[in-house]
């Protein structure tokens, strides 16, 4: 999650309790000023506080008194809605467009898979920062890639049919994807291949798949949307809807074929996929 999204989530977070300290400021004033104008008057004699504004005052009391049952109350149901998320292994929803930082799992995690229709945000595993963190002798995450087949029935038929108007990649541009993938692959080192498997499958996609370590996110392919228009469900691998998602990455995997199997297939000139424009 980007640091912009993270302070915009505390900004939304901390406006409920700003408005619910200053209905509880407001409704202890005005409770003080109405027990001040009853002592004055049962010592003095004096009330100074006419009719009018003492009405006010217990109107106001009143009025921020329910905005602090309501502010607490919301806030109770939140925890509430919470917990029965964690209890079914949905740690928390995010935005659609609170994109996934490749580099950053790379340099932080030891058990990285990915399973996308195309890849959008991998590209080509990334910029520079990320080649380097491939190359990198001392790395630890293994990575396992998952990657839709143009020439797949299922996909092409995703492409025609479900995908929205502006999509971002294409047959084409996936076949341009695997292939550049394909060379990444064969220019890295050895011990730097023996880290990561990228494969090909051939089912209809439904779902988006991003394992970091014991962290599991994904997001549905909607009818018409674009992956990045889906909100992104964040879950632990150990809860029984990551244990879902950890079985349907599984069983793609189990189904799927290698790159370089791939490549060996369908490298030379396509003739059935067509461009997008």
């Amino acid at each position: 999650m980007s640091n912009k999204n993270r302070e915009s989530e505390k900004r939304e977070l901390n406006v409920p309790k700003i408005v619910g300290n200053i209905s509880a400021v407001i409704t202890l004033l005005s409770l003080a000023l109405l027990l001040i104008n009853q002592f004055v008057f049962r010592i003095f004699g004096i009330m100074w506080l006419n009719e009018g504004i003492r009405d006010n005052v217990f109107i106001a009391a009143i009025v921020f008194f329910v905005g602090v049952v309501y502010v607490k109350l919301d806030a109770i149901l939140k925890i509430v809605s919470g917990n029965e998320r964690e209890m079914q292994g949905i740690i928390d929803v995010r935005a659609a467009h609170d994109s996934i930082d490749f580099a950053y799992l790379l340099q932080h995690n030891k058990h990285i898979k990915l399973l996308t229709l195309s890849g959008t945000k991998t590209g080509t595993l990334g910029d520079k920062s990320v080649i380097d963190s491939l190359n990198d002798k001392n790395r630890k995450s293994e990575i396992k890639i998952l990657l839709g087949n143009p020439f797949s029935q299922a996909i092409i038929t995703r492409y025609e049919c479900d995908e929205p108007d502006s999509f971002e990649t294409g047959l084409l541009g996936l076949e341009r994807r695997l292939k550049t993938l394909h060379t990444l692959l064969n220019e890295l080192p050895e011990y730097a291949r023996n880290k990561i498997e990228i494969r090909v499958f051939d089912n209809y996609p439904v779902v988006t798949v991003v394992q970091a370590d014991d962290d599991m996110y994904s997001s549905a392919y909607a009818y018409k949307m674009r992956g990045a228009d889906c909100p992104i469900v964040h879950a632990k691998t150990n809860s029984n809807y990551g244990a879902f998602l950890c079985n349907h990455f599984d069983g793609v995997f189990k189904d799927s074929i290698s790159l370089r199997e791939w490549y060996e297939r369908y490298a030379k000139p396509s003739k059935g996929v067509k461009e997008n424009e």
